[in-house]
């Protein structure tokens, strides 16, 4: 359709930078990680929960709280997990509440505050992250040393040379546990060492990846890594399904406490399958709002978010339309009644309302872009495609 315009013809100008920085911004990289090992999701514990033992907590309920005794894993919204146990008999961890997946992965926790006092009588310590054969919970030692597959342990000895010892042990298919050294794997009498020697006053990111062919374990702090160590899987003990345990899982042993201020586990397959949001303002993060159903898109699902954008005629303008069809779909010359955003995948840490049970003190993976840069140079977009007067 041709318009008659007065006075000297304008020279189209298409906001090509304005649209090519809104494309960028929003397809610069996905907010949930979704790695070849698949999607995760992540819990911060910026919900706080009654902390019962049996409770679940995460967008998924990815994660199960048990507990024994007075042991107590105290999540009261702040960002931070408290597991302690002030008398040996006690236990309190945080467990998967799921199998993890037969193919790849990752899991990875942050903790600080890493307090298991050295006594002169008993062994002391805590698990920082393991995987078990079977779903954890909490028991004596003898329960342990049947079930563990490979983990990063505390344990402090009466004869320790250092009160802050951290191992990084395995079992094997023949029941024997291998320990790193630091260079080496290494079991029996005296291989028991060290990986490193950990500061209880600094966070540490302690991660487990299951590869191809191996268990990478990697601790890590402030960004550095400080420890790799590798194990091909036909070394672990074969297991049916996996599990992750965190915390102090004896009722014999271990007394202390540490704050856990995130839990990454892979997305279980269970959550998140139909692309069904559910409505976001019941203070819990229905996980199912993301799109499984096309991972690769990075895209919200719709159902999730939609929104709508009024677009004035922007007339015959080729550039435009060759940089963002979905702005001009039917012809060169037609208006643009709305437009359905399409964003990065993922949602950043949204905050159920205090003393949601099993309600989301998580995020879906990974970094995030700067929280409402995409709706601000949308909105400049729009303003710039206002059609201006002729003088």
């Amino acid at each position: 359709m041709s318009r008659m315009r007065r006075g000297k013809p304008r020279k189209p100008k298409p906001p090509q930078l304005l649209v090519g920085a809104l494309l960028l911004l929003l397809s610069a990289g996905p907010v949930r990680s979704a790695s070849a090992a698949g999607p995760t999701v992540t819990e911060d514990f910026s919900s706080a929960s009654s902390g019962a033992s049996g409770t679940t907590l995460g967008a998924c309920k990815q994660l199960t709280i048990q507990l024994a005794n007075s042991g107590s894993v105290s999540t009261a919204g702040t960002g931070e997990a408290t597991i302690s146990t002030p008398l040996a008999t006690d236990a309190a961890l945080l467990a998967s509440t799921h199998p993890l997946p037969g193919g790849a992965y990752t899991v990875s926790v942050d903790v600080t505050n890493i307090h298991y006092a050295k006594s002169a009588t008993a062994e002391n310590g805590v698990t920082l992250l393991a995987l078990t054969d079977i779903k954890p919970l909490p028991g004596p030692e003898s329960w342990w040393a049947g079930h563990r597959l490979i983990g990063v342990e505390v344990n402090v000895f009466p004869g320790s040379t250092s009160p802050y010892p951290l191992y990084i042990t395995y079992s094997s298919g023949g029941g024997a546990i291998y320990s790193w050294s630091g260079a080496a794997w290494a079991t029996g009498a005296g291989s028991y060492k060290p990986a490193l020697i950990f500061d209880p006053a600094k966070s540490y990111t302690v991660s487990l990846e299951r590869g191809a062919g191996a268990y990478t374990v990697r601790v890590a702090q402030g960004g550095t890594l400080l420890v790799q160590a590798s194990v091909p899987l036909t070394s672990v003990k074969t297991a049916a399904s996996a599990y992750v345990a965190l915390g102090d899982r004896l009722t014999d042993a271990f007394t202390g406490w540490f704050d856990v201020t995130s839990v990454t586990l892979p997305r279980p397959a269970s959550c998140g399958a139909t692309g069904d949001a559910g409505p976001l303002s019941d203070g819990a993060l229905d996980a199912q709002a993301l799109d499984a159903q096309a991972p690769d898109a990075q895209t919200l699902d719709a159902q999730a978010l939609d929104v709508q954008v009024s677009v004035p005629d922007v007339g015959s303008d080729a550039a435009l339309d060759a940089l963002q069809p979905a702005l001009d779909a039917t012809s060169g010359d037609s208006p643009v009644a709305s437009w359905e955003l399409s964003t990065p995948d993922g949602v950043a840490a949204i905050a159920p309302a205090a003393g949601d049970e099993g309600g989301c003190g998580c995020r879906l993976g990974g970094p995030t872009i700067p929280p409402g840069a995409g709706w601000v140079l949308l909105a400049l977009l729009v303003l710039s495609l206002r059609p201006r007067r002729a003088p």
